[in-house]
């Protein structure tokens, strides 16, 4: 008995023990760990990570339990690990196990299933910060309403590889998120499997929704939909390989029903119901309409096919709210291969009706029905034998836009959007109207090309615009109109409304190059600019008669607000017969440096008679020669052969000619006059204005005076055209101009010119007044008013010379240049010179008055130029009776003699050579010259003065003669190319290399140098000559 009783007490023990190590476990057990720290709880570990954004990792220890959702806060960085376990939750569980504020990334390979908690169980994780989920199994409860995964306004995650269950929705995205799918598997089965209302990329990963209206009418859904209630939701799948991303869906496969998306690839695909076959609620593989917003998609690629529907529908005709509220949506498809279910095997459905806008752009792919309603013109779509319609890119055309090629001109400018380039691949003909309107400007690049225009075709621009650039040429066929019509709007506040540029190397051609024009037999054109670098050519039409190479019609005549505006700027106009330029609207025109050419049949360069024009710069208007004539005409051109017309038009509207610059060629230059016999107040509208120009021809105006300030003519120009300040006028050999003072026209005088004082007395006599300059410069004479002060000629400018002043010949004063002085008869001024040698002249190249040149010169021989030199300069004197004698070989005295008359020198020098007495005429040369060290003797006081003087004595003279002037003497040339170089003595070398190198000394024919040889006076002359020129 004692020993039942023990051991009853030790059983008792071992169970007391027991329950004690049971409830120890229960109460302190780790289910979570931080480094080697263990936390009995999920949230407890959590809280236990600093918020200062270093990584920290919590591990699950054993499966868990959850029974409330733990909160990551802000800042807190946390990787958590579930090694392979499980978390479940509790049945009184609500909202999703995180709340992540900060940064999570969830690793390890766990499962979490809140099925347990029914409709409160949401899922994994609320993120509004970073999160990341790599790999693991994540099963919602089919009675919640909610995603598993919802990344919140501002926050990004990141999926890689998970298994996710939902019955309402694996991953919904916020606004203002970005979310990255890199594969994983998504099941879900009433609402879509991915909800995206912000960025998201998907790469990879299988999605697969089982939802079906037929089956449950409230809760169904497409597998990937992108854009609920979200206008800036953005969707981009690109997957690694064609079928890296899979979408299977039985409502649906890819919506996008706002915002924009990028498909690259991916399978795209729906199937019969899962839940019974007999349901006939399976749609479109894709599904792109604007039920909450705008909607632009555009497919590059993928496989969509459709169980037994279209594989694609864009637009959804059903009454809102299925279709919503009926936004645009519009779909860009580049590849891709597109099955559908129904009957008809359709692949493409497009529904544009009041609450459905669709359209959809094919440029590539394989269709299962015909499609070509979609596929723009610069693509070709063709049936293959199994029925499969392919879409490609065309590759060649007559013209292209970008890359986009067209088989025709008219389809590429039919298809070109605002902004856009159309380029023309070849010459085209038999073009038809082109219309351009609803605000397009387009640019046609001819590409060297031309365009031709069947009859009565042409360019229509209304609220549009045409830029011509490139090189090429628009033409009518058989001219009729112009190849460019232009019409303007009745808003006179419209701006650029109509517009039309031609580049410089664009030709229009036609009975006019471009026709401006009201629209539909209304009186206004606002907002038409017109801008020409380029031709316009004007032809025949097809009975004979011209027309005009710019046209502003007479039905314009509104002239207040933003009137047609025209400008040349280089341009060329050019007529076969009739005007370069017929106005007679109103436009404001202006015409800068460019050229009219209509020196045809009956030509008139231009003629205004409505508007305003201004013409500057170089331009040149020609009109023909033949005889003038005007003509009264309310409905058309009235002149011919006038450079520049003003006709003001039966409209009698203003018309204001403003010419700052340009010349004006025919028959008649200017010619104003009243055709229309309109009255007093309608004349009183016409402004001429005359500031500058050439004219050559008749210079006429009927009703004008005092428009004339400027400008040059062919002829005098009538007193009452010039200002009342212009009083006086300058000829100039036939071309007249005008000024207010005498000064400002002796300032444009040439010589020869004339110059009358307007204002003076009838009969005035007049003066001439010559300048002569000399040195080769031609003379200048001008005719003055008697009693006129006039400004001398500015200082003349010659190189080697001097300007001292001019000297009157009526008074034999010299004056300034520039000075004023009165005239009071016919006066010469002669130009004063000193030259490089100081001598002062009158006139250089004539002999000094008295001084007669020598008789043995003449301006055939070689040396006239070297002796005509010496003469003028008194360098050399003649033998006597008036002779130079050329041939005469020259002594050393005579060198002497002319270097000390080139010096001019002065004063006494003392005897140093015994045969040079003191009475012999080169005495003073010769003692000068050896006293400054120029010449040398030849021994025992000797000077030898008759002996000739060789060439390499010579140029030591020069050369000593340069040392002691102090001139540049470091000129050298090697003698080594002249064959009798080394006859050059050793004390003369360095002189003779100065002097050939300094062109002083020549060769003497044959490669020799001569250095012992005598020189005669004629040589010593061009020696002297060139030392002058070239040493001086």
């Amino acid at each position: 008995m004692k020993r039942i009783r023990m051991a009853l007490a030790v059983l008792m023990t071992l169970l007391l023990l027991t329950a004690l190590a049971v409830f120890a476990s229960a109460q302190g057990a780790a289910v979570a760990q931080i480094g080697n720290t263990d936390y009995a709880s999920l949230s407890e570990a959590v809280e236990a990570v600093p918020a200062n954004g270093v990584e920290t990792t919590i591990t699950l220890k054993e499966d868990l339990v959850q029974s409330a959702p733990v909160t990551v806060e802000k800042g807190q960085n946390i990787v958590f690990d579930m090694d392979g376990h499980k978390i479940t939750v509790t049945s009184d569980f609500s909202g999703r196990i995180f709340t992540n504020n900060g940064t999570l990334t969830i690793q390890g390979n766990g499962t979490v299933d809140v099925s347990a908690a029914g409709a409160n169980g949401y899922g994994m994780v609320n993120n509004f910060g970073t999160l990341t989920v790599v790999d693991g199994t994540y099963t919602g409860s089919d009675a919640s309403n909610a995603s598993c995964f919802y990344n919140r306004a501002g926050g990004t995650a990141t999926f890689i590889n998970p298994t996710i269950n939902q019955a309402a929705g694996c991953v919904a995205t916020e606004a203002n998120t970005d979310t990255y799918i890199y594969g994983g598997t998504y099941v879900d089965k009433y609402y879509p499997a991915i909800e995206n209302r912000g960025n998201m990329l998907i790469t990879a990963g299988n999605f697969t929704n089982t939802s079906c209206s037929s089956c449950d009418g409230s809760r169904w859904g497409y597998t990937i939909r992108s854009g609920q209630a979200s206008s800036t939701a953005y969707l981009r799948i690109q997957g690694a390989a064609e079928d890296s991303v899979q979408v299977t869906g039985v409502q649906g496969g890819l919506a996008v029903i706002g915002g924009t998306a990028d498909i690259y690839n991916g399978v795209y695909q729906t199937v019969r119901c899962v839940n019974n076959e007999q349901h006939s609620s399976s749609y479109y593989a894709g599904y792109f309409t604007g039920e909450s917003y705008e909607t632009a998609v555009n497919v590059y690629g993928g496989s969509f096919t459709s169980y037994n529907k279209t594989a694609l529908q864009v637009g959804n005709g059903n009454p809102a709210p299925d279709s919503g509220v009926g936004k645009e949506s519009t779909v860009m498809i580049y590849g891709g291969t597109f099955t559908g279910g129904d009957a008809a095997k359709t692949a493409i459905t497009v529904e544009d009706q009041d609450n459905a806008i669709g359209a959809a752009s094919i440029l590539g792919g394989s269709f299962s029905s015909d499609v070509s309603d979609y596929v723009p013109a610069y693509c070709d779509g063709e049936t293959d034998d199994d029925g499969i319609f392919h879409v490609t890119q065309k590759t060649e055309g007559e013209a292209r836009i970008g890359n986009r090629y067209y088989d025709t001109l008219a389809a590429a400018l039919e298809d070109a959007a605002d902004g856009e380039t159309v380029t023309l691949l070849k010459s085209v003909s038999g073009m038809t109207q082109i219309i351009i309107s609803d605000g397009r400007k387009l640019t046609l690049n001819l590409n060297g090309f031309d365009v031709g225009f069947g009859l009565k075709q042409n360019f229509s621009i209304r609220c549009g615009g045409l830029e011509l650039t490139g090189s090429g040429k628009l033409y009518e066929e058989q001219p009729y109109y112009a190849p460019v019509m232009l019409y303007g709007t009745d808003d006179p506040k419209a701006s650029g409304y109509t517009t039309l540029t031609v580049g410089k190397d664009v030709t229009l051609e036609g009975w006019a190059g471009a026709f401006i024009d009201c629209y539909s037999n209304r009186t206004a054109a606002y907002g038409i600019e017109v801008t020409v670098y380029g031709t316009l050519h004007s032809v025949r039409d097809l009975s004979g008669y011209g027309g005009h190479a710019l046209y502003v019609n007479g039905n314009i005549k509104e002239t207040e607000g933003n009137v047609p505006k025209i400008r040349l700027d280089g341009a060329t106009l050019q007529t076969d017969y009739g005007n370069g330029m017929y106005l007679a609207g109103f436009a404001d025109t202006t015409i800068v440096n460019s050229k009219i050419d209509s020196t045809g049949e009956n030509g008139t360069g231009i003629e205004i008679r409505a508007g305003k024009l201004t013409i500057e710069g170089d331009t040149l208007v020609e009109a023909g020669d033949e005889k003038f004539d005007i003509t009264p005409n309310g409905n058309g051109s009235t002149t011919a052969n006038v450079a520049l017309a003003v006709v003001q038009h039966t409209t009698k509207l203003p018309t204001e000619v403003t010419v700052l610059g340009g010349t004006f060629r025919g028959t008649a230059a200017l010619f104003e006059q009243n055709a229309q016999n309109n009255d007093e107040d309608a004349i009183a509208k016409i402004r001429l204005d005359v500031q500058g120009g050439n004219f050559e021809g008749i210079f006429y105006s009927e009703n004008k005076e005092n428009f004339v300030s400027g400008g040059f003519y062919s002829a005098p120009v009538k007193r009452d055209y010039l200002l009342d300040t212009l009083t006086y006028e300058l000829n100039n050999h036939g071309i007249y101009s005008y000024y207010p003072t005498f000064a400002q026209a002796q300032a444009n005088a040439q010589s020869g010119a004339v110059i009358t004082n307007l204002q003076g007395a009838p009969g005035q006599d007049s003066l001439t007044v010559k300048f002569v300059f000399g040195l080769g410069k031609a003379d200048f004479t001008m005719e003055i008013p008697a009693d006129t002060a006039i400004y001398l000629l500015e200082r003349p400018s010659v190189s080697g010379y001097t300007f001292l002043g001019w000297k009157s010949s009526a008074d034999g004063k010299v004056y300034d240049a520039g000075e004023k002085v009165e005239i009071t008869k016919d006066t010469t001024f002669t130009a004063l010179w000193r030259n490089n040698l100081g001598i002062v002249v009158d006139i250089i190249g004539g002999a000094v008055e008295g001084k007669e040149f020598f008789t043995d010169v003449s301006m055939g021989d070689w040396y006239y130029e070297a002796v005509k030199f010496c003469f003028d300069y008194d360098l050399m004197n003649g033998v006597g009776n008036g002779k130079f004698s050329p041939d005469t070989t020259l002594t050393r005295a005579m060198l002497a003699q002319v270097l000390y008359n080139l010096d001019e020198a002065r004063g006494s020098y003392g005897g140093v050579f015994t045969d040079v007495t003191g009475s012999a005429w080169y005495a003073n040369a010769v003692n000068w010259a050896a006293a400054s060290g120029i010449v040398e003797g030849k021994g025992n006081n000797k000077f030898d003065p008759d002996a000739p003087v060789t060439r390499q004595e010579m140029a030591a003279i020069f050369y000593r003669y340069a040392s002691y002037k102090g001139y540049d003497v470091s000129a050298a040339a090697s003698l080594d190319r002249f064959t009798d170089a080394s006859k050059v003595a050793s004390w003369a070398k360095d002189a003779m290399s100065w002097a050939v190198g300094g062109y002083v000394i020549n060769g003497k024919g044959a490669g020799r140098l001569d250095p012992t040889g005598t020189a005669t006076r004629a040589e010593v002359a061009q020696i002297l000559m060139n030392f002058c020129n070239n040493v001086l």
